[in-house]
């Protein structure tokens, strides 16, 4: 009985859940943090707090040829309650003194004890916890950015620390249009000879007329609040230049933990999210596209956000999804081309960071002025988050399109279809627009649609007027084309659902029109491939993991279409 309330406490206990008890449990965390002093650690416990809440966990401060025996310790500690254990690096650099020390006594252990995830420095909540540093800064085109690491023992970790440093400055200040941004990194206390970091000084930094801007992100050594790095540098620098503030306290700092230990966990199909993004138009638009979807609840928790990108309503889906218990977010773009608001997105979701797209390491760096204000914030989420999507030349895409067509269809060899789609108003763009079209009439032709007479293709470039009044004669010449010699034109949208205005841009001519993609059988079957080619993504490209159970549906959704 006793037992019985025990489990029913945990069951209700904020945080906890039956995923908790099932799939948390059998895995344990360390989150190890350079040693910085009495203050400087107090800060790093309240980031394992966060993770200790969550998790099974212990916190491990690096320190010298002691660490060795504390991990161990706490390594053996965490295997009698889970079965893996992984370490959490909150370093900005794998080139620190402090990281080599880690790495060190993390081969003393057996092979099969633990593993390491991806240390702080490498995401995108680094690179956000550094913007939102810049973000107190007034008038930055009048300033000099110089972003402040700490901690290099030798020549060596001095270049791999201002590389590193460098990558995460020029990141996190894309947009502001600081006057430059440079990196430097201090060495640490009595290393002052051994490294080439030794010109690194704030005298330096104090010579010449120019506003300066130190932004220290580091974590050296942080006793009290006023015996730290940051702290001397402030002293130092007095009314020569702004110091900003560090690394921590910042609340992204437990999301990183809590996201990289999500990686680490094996995902069942009710860990995954599906956030459904549209265009969007009237109710009537939206609950099509809504019931089209939904078989997808059955087996994920599924969320929609219908906008052009907005992240006002982006964000609270994923937040929603993210409290359901989602680790990982898949956003499916439903829209006609595939790089349909993709970089945008991959922004949001901080995929241009970690992603193979991300912005490259900063070498010699220059600031980019006229900015119109700061970058907005990325999602902040502790799921990994991906978007895939896009229909573009699809096989089920254009199969759906042949079934519109063949529905109209009474003489095929006597019928013109014409694929229209929205188009846009760059010459370049458009074209590219339109190539995919053809790759879509290919793919009717195999499956079919070479009975018909033609398959032509064609954009309306609605939303530019400059371009629309020609695009719109082209579609009307193609269809009083097709009604010659007998012939009849069925014009096809492909678009993702309905009509658009191809009635009124066609008003007058005899033609049969068909509709758009949703609602159609195979459109699930897209949208569950979409989800498989998601997760293949995170399972080869981030490391993620999944189970047995949902890498054999993965594999059976994928290319199931093609």
């Amino acid at each position: 009985m006793i037992r019985a309330i025990w489990v029913l406490a945990l069951l209700v206990a904020p945080g906890f859940s039956s995923t908790t008890l099932a799939g948390e449990a059998a895995h344990g965390f360390v989150l190890a943090v350079p040693d910085r002093g009495f203050l400087g650690n107090e800060q790093a416990r309240r980031v394992f707090d966060k993770l200790s809440e969550r998790h099974p966990a212990r916190l491990l401060f690096v320190t010298d040829d002691r660490t060795g025996d504390m991990l161990a310790s706490d390594v053996e500690d965490l295997r009698k309650q889970v079965s893996a254990v992984t370490v959490l690096p909150l370093f900005l650099s794998e080139g620190s003194p402090a990281f080599d020390t880690l790495e060190v006594v993390m081969a003393g252990l057996k092979a099969d004890t633990v593993d390491r995830g991806r240390v702080f420095g490498r995401s995108y909540l680094a690179v956000e916890v550094l913007a939102d540093r810049l973000r107190n800064v007034r008038s930055p085109a009048d300033k000099h950015l110089v972003v402040a690491g700490y901690g290099a023992g030798d020549k060596a970790s001095c270049g791999a620390m201002r590389e590193g440093l460098a990558r995460l400055a020029r990141q996190a200040a894309r947009g502001f249009g600081f006057a430059s941004v440079t990196a430097e990194v201090w060495p640490a206390h009595g290393k002052a000879g051994d490294t080439r970091c030794a010109g690194a000084t704030v005298r330096g930094l104090r010579q010449g007329p120019e506003p300066k801007v130190l932004a220290p992100f580091h974590l050296g050594p942080k006793y009290d609040s006023r015996m730290n790095v940051t702290a001397s540098w402030q002293r130092r620098m007095g009314d020569k230049g702004r110091v900003l503030s560090g690394l921590l306290p910042h609340d992204a700092v437990a999301t990183w933990a809590l996201r990289e230990a999500n990686r680490h966990l094996p995902l069942a199909a009710d860990d995954i999210g599906v956030l459904f993004h549209a265009h969007g138009a009237d109710y009537h638009w939206n609950e099509r596209m809504r019931r089209a979807a939904a078989g997808l609840a059955e087996d994920y928790r599924l969320d929609f956000a219908f906008s052009m990108a907005d992240q006002r309503t982006i964000e609270p889906a994923v937040e929603r999804l993210e409290a359901k218990g989602a680790r990982l977010i898949l956003l499916v773009r439903v829209f006609g081309r595939e790089t349909s608001f993709r970089d945008t997105i991959r922004r949001m979701l901080g995929r241009d960071i970690e992603g193979t797209g991300g912005v490259a390491a900063a070498g010699g760096m220059v600031g980019h002025g006229g900015s119109s204000g700061p970058p907005p914030k990325r999602i902040r989420t502790t799921a990994q988050a991906l978007t895939v999507g896009g229909l573009g030349a699809h096989p089920l895409f254009a199969r759906a399109l042949l079934d519109r067509a063949q529905a109209h269809s009474s003489d095929p060899e006597r019928e013109s279809v014409i694929l229209v789609a929205h188009g846009v108003g760059q010459d370049k763009a458009n074209k590219a627009w339109l190539e995919t079209l053809e790759r879509l009439a290919e793919r009717m032709r195999a499956h079919g649609g070479d009975a018909f007479r033609h398959i032509r293709v064609a954009t309306w470039r609605e939303d530019w007027s400059e371009k629309r009044q020609a695009a719109v004669g082209r579609v009307r010449e193609l269809v009083r084309q097709a009604a010659a010699d007998g012939g009849r034109a069925i014009v096809v949208p492909a678009r993702t659902t309905g009509t658009g205005h191809a009635e009124e841009f066609l008003k007058g001519l005899e033609l049969e029109l068909g509709k758009g993609f949703v609602p159609h059988p195979l459109f699930e079957d897209w949208l569950r491939e979409q989800v498989a080619a998601g997760l293949e993504t995170y399972r080869e490209a981030l490391g993620g993991r999944l189970t047995s159970a949902l890498r054999k549906a993965a594999k059976a959704a994928q290319g199931s279409g093609r």
